[in-house]
């Protein structure tokens, strides 16, 4: 099937209308800040931070969302290594991604409405309906968090590769490059396992698509295309060894805390029922949904005759060769991998997704709209209209939620009252807004309703830290150890309580242990350095702040701190001019030359060195940063710029 000039354009001005809809529609978001897992994949990731060492790049942290998913992790450091941690340049590539999928759709749609067994009915509609659908899909409120929440881009990525799957499976089959479309389809599928375990199904749903609409029948399209398939069924490989190579804790496994697989999949039938519903009406969208387990049949019996009688249905349009049943099929099988007796324990139920999935209802409703004038006295293309608009004043609604964590947490709860994980992360932003005694109650909240959820007694210890009140954080944080031993990060806030409360070796001993679990910990190496340092342990400090950069090169504190130890150590073994000025022009560099404390440092660098003249001229700018601050430190500043002047070194303790 010879592709036109005028299908080239109209393509090319359904991407333009596409884009131009995703920007208007997303605009709001680009500065939300990141939320919930962001933090672990992203904020606090030192592999993206090692973007030009690509072994590092493909890999992510251990229980983040983006690890053993490479295309995810990879896609994340290069952002990191266009834009830093500004979370806009994040978005702007999730929308991309969502943008050229829904792009796809209207190309894959075209096409298939085109075919034989459509083109009848659908044929000469077939660009103005493919658009309808894809422009619906794009605008739909259940994709918000798959751009909001930056590594749900695992979904946009999954659903671009499965859709450019079947997009090349059509190709293959009506084009005269079948070698190069089945190549690239087998490539598209990778890209899709890479992305997200639900790709586990695209060579069945390729298969079914071209026994549907290609070939006629499974046996058909098997002996027509036998290659392309066995290279779909190789990305199983992949998947099995990007599934083996990663670690998401507990967010997949047989059986978490009571749910046995058999009450996962019970559950399960009433949340495939709530995603239908969510298709249709989109409200309420929560991002952490703890889904009530379902502990008998007769709570989801209604739910459960739903979904038989569509899967009936299903397989009674497929025996007739009905096209429906593909569209059947499709929900099914994308939900399968999440909705089945696999328990995930990240979330029961969790609305981003229902992104590829949604597209079947759609484009049910898409086909039946199209297929009349008017319904119920009302334009069709109104009707349309009317329905992109609402959903769209929707998603820059959510979005609104997404500018806010306090915000988002809080209508969290206004829906699930009941899930500690919420109230912990309510609080959690709440520290992050400087409201530390706001957030105990609802630390306190999550710890009555789940009295062993570690990161509650974790955060409530940090919490009391921030507030000054180290030592009453001790028993929480030895609780949330007792609970899971294995957390880095209650050993970092054990290190931190210590630290405040003065018992440097137990503080030294927590954040090593911290260290043992998480060895790519930037903090709590710096901060096991800065505690050597405060005991005068030189070389331990610099071992330890030269492990932080090891991490992290750009690490700010690290640079500083290690250059400050170079230059003004007592011990003239521990001091390297040379080394210290290094480290503090690069800090400096990283602050824009309008950091006080480190030209200060840089100043002491300088005098080590011996470039008395330059470190006079640069604590002088230091002190001029610091002349509207009554509070600083003048008198200690120019006391030491006496002594550049007067061709002496400054020496911690003088």
């Amino acid at each position: 099937m010879r592709v036109t000039a005028p299908d080239r354009r109209a393509a090319a001005v359904a991407l333009l209308l596409l884009a131009g809809v995703g920007v208007a529609l997303y605009a709001n978001a680009w500065r939300n800040p990141f939320v919930f897992d962001d933090h672990d994949a992203i904020v606090d990731s030192p592999n993206i931070r090692r973007w030009k060492d690509w072994s590092s790049a493909w890999t992510a942290p251990a229980g983040s969302g983006a690890s053993g998913r490479p295309l995810v992790a990879v896609s994340l450091a290069v952002n990191y290594a266009l834009g830093g941690l500004d979370p806009q340049g994040y978005r702007i590539f999730n929308l991309a991604v969502h943008v050229l999928a829904a792009w796809v759709v209207f190309v894959w749609v075209r096409g298939t409405l085109r075919l034989p067994p459509l083109a009848a009915r659908h044929g000469s509609r077939a660009g103005w309906l493919a658009l309808a659908l894809a422009l619906v899909w794009l605008v739909h409120p259940v994709h918000t968090a798959a751009i909001n929440h930056v590594v749900y881009r695992n979904e946009t990525l999954a659903a671009f590769g499965i859709l450019a799957t079947l997009e090349c499976v059509r190709r293959a089959a009506t084009s005269s490059c079948s070698r190069t479309w089945s190549v690239t389809a087998v490539a598209a599928g990778l890209a899709a396992v890479a992305s997200k375990e639900i790709a586990v199904v695209t060579p069945f749903l390729a298969l079914l698509y071209d026994a549907t609409f290609l070939a006629g029948s499974m046996r058909t399209a098997w002996a027509a295309r036998t290659r392309l398939y066995v290279g779909l069924a190789v990305t199983w490989i992949a998947l099995a060894a990007f599934v083996a190579s990663g670690d998401r804790g507990s967010s997949v496994s047989f059986g978490f805390e009571d749910v046995t697989p058999f009450a996962y999949a019970r559950t399960q039938i009433g949340v495939m029922v709530h995603y239908l519903r969510l298709v249709f009406w989109p409200r309420p969208l929560i991002l952490d949904d703890a889904w009530p387990v379902a502990r008998s049949w007769g709570a989801v019996l209604p739910q459960m005759l739903l979904l038989a009688a569509l899967a009936a249905a299903t397989i009674r349009m497929w025996s007739r060769r009905r096209p429906l049943a593909f569209l059947g099929a499709w929900w099914f099988l994308l939900l399968a991998p999440t909705s089945s007796f696999v328990p995930l324990a990240g979330a029961i139920a969790a609305d981003h997704r229902v992104v590829l999935p949604s597209l079947a209802p759609l484009a049910l409703v898409v086909l039946a709209i199209g297929g009349m004038r008017r319904v119920r006295g009302i334009p069709a293309l109104v009707l349309l209209a009317a329905v992109v608009l609402a959903c769209g004043i929707a998603v820059r609604q959510r979005n609104d939620e997404f500018a806010d964590e306090v915000r988002l947490w809080t209508a969290t709860l206004g829906h699930r009252p009941d899930n500690p994980r919420a109230q912990n992360n309510l609080g959690a932003a709440l520290v992050l807004a400087e409201r530390p005694a706001d957030a105990l109650p609802h630390f306190d909240a999550a710890i009555r309703e789940s009295l062993r959820y570690a990161p509650a007694h974790r955060n409530r210890g940090g919490a009391l830290v921030r507030l000054g009140r180290a030592p009453e954080a001790l028993p929480s944080l030895r609780e949330a150890i007792a609970i899971d031993p294995n957390d880095a990060m209650s050993y970092y806030n054990l290190g931190q309580a210590l630290q405040a409360s003065g018992d440097r070796a137990a503080a030294i001993a927590a954040y090593e242990q911290a260290i043992v679990l998480q060895p790519e910990w930037v903090m709590a190496h710096h901060n096991a350095g800065v505690v050597h340092l405060e005991q005068g342990n030189w070389s331990a400090a610099r071992a330890a702040f030269t492990a932080a950069l090891a991490q992290d090169p750009e690490h700010v504190g690290s640079l500083n701190n290690l250059a400050w130890l170079l230059a003004t150590a007592p011990d003239a073994a521990a001091r390297d001019g040379n080394a210290a000025v290094r480290a503090a022009r690069h800090a400096a560099r990283l602050t824009g030359e309008r950091d006080p404390q480190i030209l200060d440092t840089l100043a002491a660098a300088l005098a080590e060195a011996g470039d008395f003249a330059a470190a006079d001229t640069t604590l002088g700018r230091a002190l001029a940063l610091l002349l509207p601050d009554p509070r600083a430190p003048h008198q200690r500043l120019a006391a030491r710029r006496a002594l550049y002047r007067s061709g002496r070194a400054y020496r911690m303790g003088m």
